[in-house]
C-alpha cells in the first residue's frame, strides 16, 4: 500500500446522536467526594473526512524491532499479545476510533453509529491463519461480531507488532458485498498506541458506557457525562432531561478498564466484556 489514509467515521464524541426513548423514573444524585475534573467541558468535534493523506505516524515505526507473536511450536504467544491489549487508533482530531481487545487473540473493535447512536463492529483475526509476511503476518481468515466469515472483504490485512504500537494495514475488497454483512472498517494504514490519560480517552469511555447501556437495554440515552475522581474512578451518568427533571438510566462508578458497578442497582459492569 503506497498511501496511509487518516480515515474518520465518525467522531468518538457523536453523543446527542442516540435516539430517543421513554425516559426511566429513577434519578440520583451526583457523586461529589474528592472530584478531581468534569471532563464535559471540551469536546471533540465532529470531523466527516476520508482519503487525506496523513505522514504523522511514519517517523514510530522507524529503528523499532518487531515481536515474532509465535513461539516455536506456532501458538500465539499470549504474553506477547497482552502487551497491546486496549491499545487505541486516533483520528486526526485525537478522537479515538477503534480499539484492540487482545485478551483472546487479535479483536479489532471500530466505534459506528446508527440512528440510535453509538455501537461497535468487532473483526475477529483466526490467529491460527496468520501467514508470515516480511515484518508482519497475513490475516487470511477475519470473524465478525456475529460470527460470519468476512475474509473475502479484505484483499489484504497485514498486521505487525512492535514496540510501543501495533500497525495494521488493510486493503479491502469493495467488490464483495452481502446485504446481511456490513463490514465499516476501510482502506488504511492504522497505528494503535498506549490510550494515555486524555480528553480522548475520557470521550472513549463516554461513548464505551453508551454502547455498554444499549447492548444491555436495546435503549441509547441521550446525555452522558463523565467526573474523574482522585481514587483514579471515573463517575459516569446516563440519562435526559425530561419535562425539567433528569431522568437517570444509569450510574456507573468504573476504573480505566472499564470495571466496577451501576450505583443504582449495585450491579457490576464491565464495558469491553
Amino acid at each position: 500500500m503506497n498511501q496511509k489514509y487518516s480515515i474518520c467515521l465518525l467522531s468518538a464524541l457523536l453523543l446527542t446522536g442516540c435516539g430517543s426513548s421513554s425516559a426511566p423514573a429513577a434519578s440520583a444524585e451526583s457523586r461529589e467526594d474528592s472530584l478531581v475534573i468534569d471532563t464535559d467541558e471540551v469536546t471533540a468535534e465532529d470531523e466527516n473526512q476520508t482519503g487525506e493523506e496523513d505522514n504523522s505516524s511514519e517517523t514510530v515505526s522507524q529503528g523499532l524491532p518487531y515481536y515474532d507473536v509465535f513461539t516455536d511450536d506456532h501458538k500465539v504467544n499470549s504474553d506477547i499479545l497482552d502487551m497491546y491489549h486496549h491499545y487505541v487508533y486516533k483520528n486526526e482530531n485525537d478522537a479515538i476510533l477503534f480499539y484492540l481487545d487482545t485478551r483472546n487473540g487479535f479483536d479489532i473493535h471500530v466505534i459506528t453509529y446508527d440512528d440510535l447512536g453509538a455501537k461497535e463492529e468487532v473483526y475477529i483475526v483466526d490467529m491460527q491463519s496468520l501467514k508470515k509476511d516480511g515484518d508482519g503476518y497475513e490475516a487470511e481468515v477475519i470473524y465478525n461480531q456475529d460470527g460470519a466469515d468476512v475474509s473475502d472483504y479484505f484483499a489484504h490485512m497485514n498486521i505487525k507488532f512492535s514496540l510501543g504500537f501495533t500497525e495494521v494495514e488493510v486493503k479491502r475488497d469493495y467488490d464483495v458485498h452481502y446485504e446481511s454483512v456490513n463490514v465499516s472498517l476501510i482502506d488504511g494504514d492504522y497505528y494503535f498506541l498506549e490510550p494515555f490519560e486524555s480528553q480522548a480517552y475520557y470521550d472513549f469511555m463516554r461513548t464505551e458506557a453508551l454502547i455498554y447501556y444499549r447492548k444491555k437495554t436495546g435503549i441509547c440515552p441521550r446525555d452522558v457525562t463523565l467526573d474523574l475522581y482522585k481514587d483514579h474512578t471515573m463517575s459516569i451518568h446516563l440519562f435526559e432531561i425530561v419535562d425539567d427533571h433528569t431522568a437517570t438510566y444509569a450510574w456507573y462508578t468504573v476504573d480505566f478498564e472499564g470495571n466496577g458497578t451501576d450505583d443504582m442497582t449495585g450491579e457490576e459492569v464491565h464495558f469491553f466484556e
